[in-house]
């Protein structure tokens, strides 16, 4: 009796539970981490010109201004549009634009422990969920108005459903994962790359026996596949590039950079050692638990997740047209981080698993830092530009700008149309040798905005095409240079 009585015991629900709140009780620390860091001055950096487009696109969601309508080709990201919108009516600043991102990055890091949880255990969740929180580009996109934040949820949130679908044991994961594939796509048509793997291995799995979520997640992929088809401008890609062996190397390691480039050297091929010490040890695991596999099908999965991707977008650039950009493939970059984690849980003895935390979250963490504090590493600065020039400015005062794509940001911080614009580059290469000439002739002063790493290029340019101008301020902003410009005469 005493016997049976003891067996009970040990099977209860209540005790299980209680051995799994540790666990739980961590994750929603890092959750809460996440969150803390995430809207940690959400609006003390500038928008940039791609989050003003966002603000754009958002508020004329229905009816683009003539000015505009080069955006209508944007089909490929078209659902961020309709997530912004609310947020950007309610709440008409940088903080509204930029919430949503923390909310999708404030989630992803619950996401990615419960899919670490059932790759890897308990403990390879909590090490992912950890490992993504403090990665510098989550933390980055987590504070950018842009829809890449929530592809990584959208991706996250797919995977955890088709591994509920594989369980068999909750059944609205068969409605849940299509609806995720969908959503994903429409977010940005790119991720078709991982998510199409998805699919595969689902039917490979299944031994390519149709099921209502298997059919779905293909159905939807291809009917927001087909929005972006019909509507998107792919010559709105153009800026686009072939991928070298270097730019490979960034999506998987970007979180070495504090460190100089040889000891980032060391550090990733010490990484690269212990990675496959830990999924050598994780490949020989059986299943267990809410595991739906062994450590060897987990494997395969994430490597293919992984690699898949990033190899398809090589191939496709260097045959076809380029597609590649480190931004498209984030995907593959967290799966690689539910890699470490899993190899470092199953890493013994277990110093070496504390060697590989160590060195992904100690640079990570050195990384994010220097976001916040190195200001090349930060967004450009047009806030401050603005804020200087009508500080400082004259009635009569003109703007030149390094290029015309800048006007955007420019106007958001600086509405007031009586400021004449004008641009050194319109639609090629090099910088209009007349346009510093005419605007100076116009106005007896100009503001000149340009890149900070163009700053030896304009003084050049300036000697040569008017020599005669006279410098009476300069302001560094970062990434941005703004210089007050006048002619001999206006002295």
């Amino acid at each position: 009796m005493n016997s049976d009585s003891t067996v009970v015991k040990s099977n209860d629900p209540l005790s299980s539970g209680i051995r799994r709140l540790p666990a739980q009780l961590v994750a929603g620390v890092l959750v809460l981490a996440a969150y803390g860091l995430y809207i940690h001055r959400l609006d003390g950096q500038s928008l940039w010109l791609d989050e003003v487009i966002s603000y754009l696109q958002a508020i004329h969601l229905w009816s683009l201004p003539p000015d505009l309508a080069y955006l209508k080709g944007h089909a490929r990201h078209w659902a961020y549009e309709f997530v912004l919108r609310p947020w950007v009516v309610l709440i008409p600043n940088a903080f509204g634009l930029r919430w949503p991102s923390v909310a999708a990055g404030t989630v992803a890091v619950a996401t990615m422990y419960r899919v670490g949880a059932s790759l890897g255990g308990r403990w390879a969740g909590l090490l992912a969920s950890a490992f993504l929180l403090i990665w510098p580009r989550q933390v980055f996109y987590s504070q950018e108005a842009a829809q890449y934040e929530m592809v990584v949820l959208g991706s996250l949130l797919s995977l955890w459903t088709m591994l509920l679908v594989e369980d068999r044991r909750t059944r609205w994961a068969s409605w849940a994962f299509p609806l995720c594939v969908t959503v994903t796509v429409a977010l940005h048509a790119m991720v078709v790359l991982w998510l199409a793997l998805l699919g595969v291995w689902l039917a490979l799995r299944n031994k390519f026996r149709i099921s209502f979520a298997w059919l779905g997640a293909q159905v939807g992929m291809l009917a927001a596949l087909a929005v972006v088809a019909i509507f998107d401008d792919r010559i709105s890609l153009d800026w686009l590039r072939k991928p070298g062996l270097e730019s490979v190397a960034v999506l998987f390691f970007d979180f070495l950079g504090p460190f100089p480039r040889e000891l980032n050297t060391l550090f990733a091929a010490v990484a690269l050692a212990l990675l496959g010490l830990g999924l050598w040890q994780f490949w020989r695991q059986p299943a267990e638990g809410k595991r739906p596999y062994g450590g060897a099908a987990a494997t395969l999965l994430l490597a293919l997740l992984t690699f898949g991707p990033p190899l398809a977008a090589y191939v496709i650039s260097h045959v076809w047209r380029p597609v590649w950009h480190e931004r498209y493939l984030l995907p593959s970059s967290v799966t690689f981080f539910l890699l470490l984690a899993a190899a470092a849980a199953s890493m013994r003895p277990r110093w070496l698993a504390v060697a590989l935390s160590t060195i992904i979250l100690v640079t990570s963490l050195l990384g994010s830092i220097r976001l916040y504090t190195d200001p090349d590493f930060q967004r450009d600065n047009w806030r401050g530009v603005a804020a200087h020039v009508v500080a400082q400015g004259h009635a009569t005062d003109s703007v030149l700008l390094a290029w015309d794509n800048m006007r955007r940001p420019l106007r958001y911080y600086l509405p007031d149309e009586r400021i004449e614009v004008a641009y050194l580059q319109q639609g090629s290469s090099e910088w209009s040798e007349v346009a510093l000439r005419a605007v100076l002739e116009e106005s007896d002063r100009v503001w000149v905005v340009v890149p900070e790493a163009r700053r030896e290029d304009l003084i050049l340019w300036i000697g040569r095409v008017e020599p005669d101008a006279v410098q009476l301020d300069y302001v560094d902003f970062g990434t941005l240079d703004l210089y007050l410009l006048a002619s001999p005469a206006s002295r």
